[in-house]
């Protein structure tokens, strides 16, 4: 009996300690994977599977097309006709219960002719999908009232809307259709199989890890004073021995680091550097600086008390797992400047 399975995959930190040790355990015959833009290539290259991009943005809608939800609501509806509509018998695995409400609107109707199991990692893991987080909350106002509405009328998805550093997330609720839920800790060796010690010359010393902070702060100017700052050491002291790597799915970089000649492509995987010989690698709070303190002998650096966050309770989670993690969080300007200077001693 042939093994046939869709992957609904979301975000890079799905992909190497979950999505990939499924592939290899599973060995599926036919393997569909339901992704995003941004991971598409990585998929492409990785596996032998068949990667689809919908039309339509999994979230329904962006900051930049809000006036956009009817249509995009009915383009979803024929995306699922176009690339799904005969699908039966087989295994469905989704690795998330945020963001992708169109993806939710696919995976419901799937629900009707195949098995739905929802892989959550351990630690996330909430029986009742009541609050994904206890770091977030709910929102009871009037905006989360319409995008509720508007899942439901426009996409038959029941949701309820988190809040996430002012951000209003859809999150999927339970028993909304059937499904089976799998708990897992993440996979630490797999990674080791992607990671890649050919891709840079073997001269580059220091990583840094970009992505957008528009969500958690409000003052994106001191974001671009303290990127600057950062950009002058790292030509001060770096030379052209430094990469640049942004987030896949929130490619923005600030400031002058935006100019850079030394920019990986987006569609490159932050964990697939990390066999290089790195003597820093830095960021701003990505998770992929984990990855970094697991699989390379670098200085891991987190920028994290260097601006203001609008969510104090998120930074100080973060601040715990990095620092738990042994991951270096400079509290000043000066505190970094030193670690960084001390280089080329």
């Amino acid at each position: 009996m042939n093994l046939l399975a869709i992957l609904f995959v979301n975000a890079p930190n799905q992909i190497f300690y979950c999505v990939l040790p499924l592939i290899e355990e599973k060995k599926f015959d036919k393997l569909t994977i339901v992704t995003t833009r941004e991971l598409a290539p990585f998929f492409k290259k990785q596996t032998d599977a068949e990667v689809l991009v919908p039309d339509v943005h999994p979230n329904l809608i962006t900051y930049n097309t809000k006036q956009k939800i009817i249509s995009n609501s009915i383009k979803g509806n024929l995306e699922y006709r176009r690339l799904f509509k005969n699908i039966k018998n087989e295994d469905v695995y989704v690795f998330f219960t945020s963001w992708s409400v169109v993806f939710f609107s696919f995976i419901k109707k799937l629900s009707k002719k195949n098995k739905i199991y929802f892989y959550l990692r351990e630690g996330n893991y909430n029986p009742n999908f009541d609050n994904s987080s206890s770091l977030f909350k709910k929102e009871k106002n009037l905006r989360a009232l319409l995008m509720r509405f508007a899942a439901k009328l426009l996409l038959n998805v029941d949701v309820f809307i988190l809040n996430k550093s002012g951000a209003p997330v859809w999150e999927l609720k339970r028993g909304t259709f059937p499904m089976q839920v799998v708990k897992y800790e993440p996979d630490l060796k797999l990674i080791k199989k992607y990671i890649s010690k050919d891709q840079l010359p073997d001269d580059k010393e220091i990583l840094f890890l970009g992505q957008d902070l528009s969500y958690i702060c409000d003052d994106e100017e001191s974001i671009i004073n303290l990127t600057d700052f950062l950009m002058n050491i790292f030509d001060k002291n770096f030379n052209d021995l430094y990469m640049i790597k942004s987030h896949p799915r929130d490619t923005k970089l600030y400031g002058n680091m935006a100019k850079s000649k030394h920019i990986l492509p987006p569609d490159i995987m932050a964990e697939t550097l990390m066999g290089h010989n790195w003597k820093y690698v830095i960021g701003y709070y990505s998770g992929s600086l984990i990855s970094a303190k697991m699989h390379t002998n670098a200085k891991v650096i987190s920028l994290l008390n260097l601006w203001k966050w609008n969510d104090l309770k998120l930074k100080q989670n973060w601040s715990n797992e990095f620092e738990n993690r042994g991951i270096i969080l400079p509290k000043t300007i000066d505190e970094l400047k030193q670690i960084l200077s001390n280089n080329k001693k």
